[in-house]
């Protein structure tokens, strides 16, 4: 829910008022009524979600966009993964003519092999994540169109954001 995002964010000092624009696709699943304008009542319909995302990009103006998607399994498993992928593609499009940057997150080991596939492919950057024992690790694993060290680096969360250590 947008409320527990907000939460959290206030934990590492970061001000979210007027900075985000919430697109609700939580809410329904647990039977509330959302506090952001942008809410979806299902995620199989996808003609809603993909209506409600354009008039939220339109809303939000020329300024600098930043979408985050998380997580993207969900849409995968609450509906049809083929017509999702496709639906992913179109929004993949909307936010590239936007120059909006786009951040999914996506959980590991519950998509079949042609669905991540298809994904990985999709997107222009891809960084995994892991914990090992306490530590934070994460790696770029593709970068397109650019040479990268695909090394596991140590990193923590802090007021300023992610740091390498």
């Amino acid at each position: 829910r947008p409320e527990t995002i907000e939460t959290s964010m206030s934990r590492f000092g970061w001000d979210s008022k007027n900075k985000i624009t919430f697109f609700d696709c939580f809410s329904y699943r647990i039977g509330t009524q959302s506090s952001s304008r942008y809410a979806i009542t299902g995620l199989s319909d996808l003609n809603q979600l993909s209506m409600i995302f354009e008039d939220l990009m339109t809303d939000v103006g020329k300024e600098k966009k930043r979408i985050v998607i998380d997580s993207l399994s969900t849409l995968l498993l609450y509906s049809d993964p083929e017509l999702s992928l496709k639906f992913l593609k179109n929004f993949i499009a909307i936010a590239i003519a936007q120059k909006a940057t786009i951040l999914f997150t996506i959980e590991e080991g519950i998509h079949d092999e042609k669905t991540v596939a298809i994904v990985n492919y999709m997107v222009e950057c891809q960084i995994e994540m892991k914990f090992d024992l306490d530590k934070r690790l994460m790696r770029i694993s593709k970068m397109r169109d650019t040479a990268i060290s695909r090394a596991w680096l140590e990193f923590d969360i802090i007021k300023k954001g992610i740091v390498l250590l």
